[in-house]
């Protein structure tokens, strides 16, 4: 199956896939109401794109209490249902990937629906460190390997009273 791919070292950090992405979906040019997000984290010079993973048995579908969310068939994304949905953010805190927000306005997930086969967010990276293909088995290693290192980021930094990469900062 087919999915957007990444490579972290061609990422430049200049958000294109943000705008074309939104600009797709909503025909705004948005970041917030785009589906994928480059993260960016200065303390360690990493800039990456967060897109939805396609898991074979999503978390978020699983997540979900009110059943909005269900996992199609034909591409493997997962569809929002909107008006099954009550923005709480389940599906958000499920997504082991970061890759769900909930859209500024509607409040409902935004999910990446890979732009029914041709993603804007592939065709408008010009530094090509956006793919849209079958992982191979050395990129489905190299992706667990990076969730391993991120995790032991994540979890030095909150040792250190930092808050870590992905995570939202408390208000106070």
């Amino acid at each position: 199956m087919k999915k957007i791919v990444t490579d972290l070292g061609k990422c430049t950090g200049c958000r294109t896939c943000e705008l074309a992405c939104s600009f797709k979906r909503e025909t705004v040019f948005n970041p917030k109401k785009s589906a994928i997000r480059v993260a960016k984290e200065e303390r360690i010079g990493l800039d990456g794109p967060v897109v939805c993973q396609f898991c074979r048995r999503p978390k978020c579908v699983e997540a979900c209490p009110e059943g909005a969310l269900v996992k199609t068939l034909e591409l493997g994304v997962v569809k929002v249902h909107e008006k099954k949905c009550t923005g709480c953010r389940a599906c958000e805190e499920a997504c082991p990937y970061g890759a769900i927000t909930l859209h500024p306005d509607r409040e409902t997930p935004i999910v990446c629906d890979l732009c029914d086969g041709k993603p804007a967010c592939v065709e408008w990276c010009h530094a090509g460190a956006l793919m849209f293909s079958s992982p191979r088995p050395s990129e489905k290693l190299q992706v667990k390997r990076l969730q391993t290192v991120l995790t032991q980021y994540n979890q030095l930094m909150r040792r250190w009273g930092i808050s870590a990469l992905g995570e939202k900062e408390e208000q106070g």
